[in-house]
């Protein structure tokens, strides 16, 4: 079995940067083939003539998911552009607990860092100095120097050490960040500059059911997690989505001042963005609804949502990509889980487009 599990641009990013588009320029592509143990690299550039410029194998990390290794496996995980564009940081998967650097010019392996166990997201926040890997295993942030590549103390955003989580940043909140972990009744704010002990924010919590068959009584423990995230800069608003006994809500905490100004909000799916913030989605596949917020539009309180739009097929939040149109206005390209569609929701007039494309799937999102 092959599979190009992340594809990115030379200064573009997956799910650690989506404020900053990808452009025109050379695409990496991450290619997994399991039934060979082979982690490739395909390197792509669009307008040259012969578009795959080179294509290269790591076989360290072969070693390390192969036999003599975890038996796994390849897994790429999230990957991420270095500020100056001239590396790239990506996550590692099954158990190989490293984040490989890569050079863009010429195009190679630079190094392999050691990381924590299990990463899965990567960020480069507000396109500084340092580069943000999340170990799951660990709930814990492992912060690179993207100069010398000096891996940090991991700061640690879990109460339990463990739990899948992502970051929260934006120019406006300035070294303030945030983290969701799926395992914990609340969220992180995290000081980016200082890496103290990130402030734990009880949100998105609810009483445990209690097990019947135990002696201990589990109502009296908490349950809840955050998993997706998003901020209105408008109303400097951090948006958590709310996971496990509390999945189907949403809470609003106020960036710069740690508050949370509403929780347990009924709503239901997977944010996403536009590079700026200028839009804010809210995708519900099993109910085929897009929520929008529409952060500079007169009345906009940034709890209700500005517009809805109905898509068939299960619209999937994962791959749902913005571009701009010939009238400047901001359109949300959204596939399809189930169907063979795309649909193209232009943001100002919400029209909706479909266009024919072979079947997405059904692929979880993390």
């Amino acid at each position: 079995m092959c599979s190009s599990d992340l594809g990115m641009a030379a200064d573009g990013g997956a799910e650690g940067d989506a404020n900053s588009p990808p452009s025109a320029a050379r695409v990496f592509y991450f290619i997994a083939d399991t039934s060979q143990n082979a982690w490739t690299v395909a390197v792509v550039d669009p307008a040259a003539a012969t578009p795959t410029v080179s294509s290269f194998g790591i076989d360290a990390l072969s070693a390390l998911s192969g036999p003599g290794g975890t038996q796994k496996g390849p897994a790429w995980q999230d990957g991420v552009v270095s500020t100056d564009g001239k590396r790239l940081f990506v996550n590692t998967g099954n158990a190989t607990h490293k984040v490989a650097v890569l050079r863009t010019q010429p195009p190679g392996l630079e190094v392999l860092l050691d990381v924590g166990k299990s990463p899965v997201h990567i960020y480069n926040p507000n396109h500084g100095k340092e580069i943000w890997s999340h170990a799951d295993d660990e709930g814990a942030f492992y912060v690179i120097d993207q100069a010398t590549l000096a891996v940090g103390k991991p700061v640690v955003a879990a109460l339990q050490n463990k739990g899948h989580g992502k970051l929260i940043y934006a120019d406006e909140l300035g070294s303030n960040y945030y983290a969701t972990n799926v395992a914990d009744p609340g969220a992180f704010a995290i000081d980016g500059a200082a890496k103290t002990p990130p402030v734990f924010l009880p949100l998105c919590a609810t009483a445990c059911k209690d097990d019947p068959a135990t002696l201990g009584d589990e109502s009296t423990a908490t349950c809840g997690g955050t998993h997706e995230k998003a901020y209105n800069p408008k109303k400097d608003l951090v948006i958590f989505q709310c996971a496990g006994a509390t999945a189907g809500k949403y809470a609003f905490v106020q960036g710069k001042t740690k508050q949370v100004v509403k929780d347990l909000v009924p709503i239901s799916g997977g944010t996403a963005f536009t590079p700026h913030n200028e839009y804010i989605l809210v995708i519900d596949g099993a109910k085929g609804k897009v929520g929008i917020w529409d952060t500079a539009k007169s009345g906009h309180d940034g709890i209700a949502f500005d517009a809805t739009v109905a898509i068939d097929k299960t619209p999937s939040q994962r791959g749902t990509d913005f571009h701009q149109n010939a009238q400047g206005h901001w359109e949300a390209w959204i596939p399809q889980s189930a169907g063979t569609q795309l649909a193209i929701v232009d943001l100002v007039t919400l029209a909706t487009t479909t266009v024919e494309i072979t079947p997405v799937g059904d692929t979880p999102v993390p």
